[in-house]
Parts: C-alpha cells; sequence; structure tokens
C-alpha cells in the first residue's frame, strides 16, 4: 500500500536489455510497474491480517490470507525471488485456521452445498484481572 517493497522502475532498469533481466528483478519491474496491482495487493494482505484480529472473522480472514498467501508464494517460487520459506509459512498458517472448517468449506466451494462455520471459541478465564489484561492488551496490540 506504500509502495515500498516494489517502488518504479528507474530509467536505467528501464533502459536494461530485457536478456540481462533476472527472474527476481523482471518481477519487481513489472510490480514495480503497476500502481493499482500494488494498491489493490496491499489492501488484500492489510483486510486478511485485520480480519484475523477477530474471532468471529477469523475464517474469512484466513481464507483471504491463504489465497493471497498462495499468489505470494507463487511469485516468489517462480520468480526466484527469496524469501520462499517465510511465504510458505504464512500459507501454512492460514491453512491450519481453515482446518477446523475445512469440510464446511469444501461442502460450500466445491459441493454447492450449505457451508455452516465453527467459531474459534474463546478462552474461559476464571480470574477478571487476566480477562481485562488480555482485553487492555488486544486493544493496545490493535492499535
Amino acid at each position: 500500500m506504500i509502495k515500498l517493497q516494489f517502488p518504479f522502475p528507474y530509467l536505467g532498469r528501464l533502459l536494461q536489455p530485457y536478456g540481462n533481466s533476472s527472474p527476481m528483478g523482471l518481477a519487481r519491474t513489472f510490480m514495480g510497474y503497476s500502481h493499482g496491482y500494488n494498491y489493490f495487493a496491499g489492501v488484500a494482505e492489510v483486510t486478511a491480517g485485520l480480519l484475523l484480529f477477530f474471532r468471529k472473522t477469523t475464517t474469512i480472514g484466513a481464507l483471504l490470507a491463504f489465497v493471497v498467501g498462495a499468489h505470494v508464494v507463487a511469485m516468489n517460487y517462480c520468480f526466484d525471488i527469496p524469501v520462499k520459506l517465510y511465504s510458505t509459512v504464512i500459507v501454512l498458517m492460514a491453512a491450519w485456521l481453515l482446518s477446523d472448517n475445512a469440510q464446511q468449506l469444501v461442502n460450500l466451494f466445491l459441493r454447492g452445498g450449505e457451508g455452516r462455520l465453527n467459531r474459534i471459541k474463546a478462552p474461559t478465564l476464571k480470574n477478571r484481572a487476566w480477562f481485562l489484561t488480555g482485553r487492555i492488551v488486544k486493544t493496545l496490540l490493535i492499535c
């Protein structure tokens, strides 16, 4: 969203012969050229992260994180971008969050049936002080 990862290609890069481009350099050039795609990908990644903060939206956030992350993993592996392990771990974490609802998601997306999703249950804290501390820490983290 802030255009730091894929800046617009500089003139020397644009004048370089195509055959001299590395796969990663080529990916950075075409990703940096498109302002709209950068903003679209950034908004999708940030939205997925924000949806993961709340139990009611965890499944949709994990689904969005899985799809966006799979695209990033494909780019990293296909264009030899060196953060393959980190992006793969993000996709695996999103898949793990979706695992509780795997049967319902398969029924919804592949079988055209009804998919009633299970909500992640909050841990029950007996001590009110720990409950309030958790709420305060979560609010500060989100802010």
